[in-house]
């Protein structure tokens, strides 16, 4: 098939599942899965902007939960999914299965099943003579031509028949085309056979060299055994500055890959009716996220929802946690954060401010001794008005932790 893109679809049935179909009009790209290249009913949207069908992503959650495309991190928390239906794809151009064969038709999906099973006059059988591919309907014509008849694949808008014959002249032609052949490999043969000798005169010539470096090696080694205590102070003393040099540089690969690792974290909070509930009947109500990498660090993000002056009022926190890490990081942690809500249609956003350097923050960002420490935050709306504003989208609530630039 030509003149658009191919992919299978799933999820569909009727003829159509896994069957290559030619859509002439653009697909996008966020439709497609990008492991499998199918177009799948429902395709789950990753936080690393790649689209997976269900079945590619239930395999990579069984294989570490990472994306196989980028290693991203990826679960059921954090990530979309999004319903292609039979009327959307039904307004798709997708050309005839039988394009090859000289068929002009497109139409959508679902018509171009209908005129391929019960309309198109294009479909190619094999003679069952000479085993040669031609239209269904020329095949009494084609046997009694002697099988002279052959279908090709010109495609749409050319001649779907061209009468072909065997004949001298083609051999001849195939005979030439084989000669030419052979003239070509025998001047790559000679071309081979010359490097072949330029390699075994490098040759000669390295052995030669390397020759001249053994003996020069073996007059360093007699100066060596003569001056070996004052080559040996010269060498400790080289060293300890390339010693020197290597850790100089080795804090400045520090610096640079630190400035590679993530300076924001994600949280998509489930269950926000359950919350409410909990914080109208106790004092409070508390949860936290898992622990994510912020900039090298083991941080995780907590709320605090409790009933104050007659309104649930929501707190967000950031608590810093001990990590394998720890000995390569700077500690106390110094950088001053935005912990905060994002809206899940219109991408605003609701803030609040961590101070990491101020002295009375210093026990929530010193070097955990234990498991954790204490976590910091502040108040950032009231209940009400975050459900008002519409942050509140299918019992979720998405949350952030950033590193101020």
């Amino acid at each position: 098939m030509s003149g658009g893109t191919t992919y299978c679809v799933s999820g569909f049935g009727k003829g159509l599942d896994m069957r290559p179909m030619n859509f002439k009009d653009t697909v996008q790209k966020i439709r497609v899965c990008s492991l499998c290249n199918v177009i799948p009913n429902t395709v789950v949207l990753l936080p690393c902007s790649h689209s997976l069908c269900e079945l590619c992503f239930d395999k990579c959650l069984e294989d570490g939960e990472r994306c196989l495309l980028d290693q991203e991190r990826l679960g059921q928390e954090c990530v979309e999914k999004l319903t292609l239906s039979e009327e959307k794809l039904a307004t798709w151009q997708v050309a005839c299965w039988n394009t090859p064969y000289g068929c002009s038709f497109s139409g959508s999906s679902v018509g171009v099943l209908d005129h391929f099973e019960k309309h198109c006059t294009f479909h190619a059988v094999c003679c069952s003579r000479c085993d040669h591919y031609v239209l269904r309907s020329d095949v009494v014509g084609h046997l009694k031509s002697g099988c002279t008849a052959l279908l090709t694949e010109d495609g749409p808008g050319t001649s779907s028949k061209r009468r072909v014959g065997t004949s001298v002249g083609d051999v001849g032609k195939a005979i030439g085309e084989m000669k030419d052949a052979v003239g070509k490999m025998t001047d790559e043969q000679l071309h081979l056979q010359s490097s072949l000798n330029e390699l075994l005169e490098s040759t000669h010539y390295q052995t030669a060299e390397i020759t001249k470096v053994l003996e020069h090696i073996g007059e360093v080694r007699s100066s060596v055994l003569i001056g070996h205590e004052t080559t040996e102070a010269n060498c400790k003393e080289q060293i300890l500055r390339l010693g020197d040099r290597l850790s100089s540089q080795m804090m400045d690969i520090a610096r640079s890959v630190r400035q590679l690792r993530p300076r924001i974290i994600h949280w998509y909070l489930e269950g926000w009716e359950k919350i409410k509930e909990e914080a109208l009947v106790k004092p409070f109500a508390y949860t936290e996220s898992e622990v994510q990498t912020l900039y090298g660090y083991a941080v995780s993000q907590n709320i605090e929802m409790k009933k104050q002056d007659e309104q649930l009022r929501l707190h967000s926190f950031m608590r810093i946690h001990a990590s394998q890490n720890d000995d390569d990081l700077e500690w106390p942690f110094k950088y001053d954060c935005r912990v905060g809500l994002i809206h899940p249609r219109a991408h605003s956003k609701i803030l609040a401010r961590v101070h990491a350097n101020k002295p009375e923050h210093r026990e929530n960002f010193k070097r955990p001794v234990g498991l954790r420490n204490t976590g910091l935050g502040s108040f950032l709306e009231t209940v009400t008005s975050i459900e008002s504003r519409g942050f509140i989208e299918n019992d979720r609530l998405h949350l952030f932790v950033e590193i101020i630039p």
